[in-house]
């Protein structure tokens, strides 16, 4: 995952998890997706700090294994599910920012 640092005005590498498959594993049924996500493990959250992504952008592997250029995470390509754990939508613009509270 890389985050944008607005210091220096570059990507920065965040978090990385390098993990052995094969092509043909890749490349049946449901491959696997990740973007920007509150996790909840406790049965209730309320008044955590605001949690928020901002611009969150997505690039996509194709078959010949090159990367596309980034581009706004699209509505086709997101989800925001409410799983009742005391967290609530205070922003949302669409696809590629929000904030939550609780």
């Amino acid at each position: 995952m890389l985050l944008r640092n607005r210091a220096t005005d570059q990507w920065d590498l965040v978090y990385r998890f390098d993990y052995p498959s094969t092509t043909v594993r890749q490349q049946r049924g449901f491959v696997g997706s990740w973007g920007p996500i509150v996790e909840t493990f406790q049965s209730h959250y309320s008044n955590t700090a605001l949690l928020g992504f901002l611009n969150t952008k997505l690039s996509a592997l194709n078959a010949r294994g090159q990367w596309s250029d980034w581009d706004m995470l699209s509505e086709s390509h997101s989800t925001i599910q409410n799983d009742s754990r005391g967290f609530s939508p205070l922003f949302i613009d669409p696809n590629y920012s929000l904030v939550v509270k609780s």
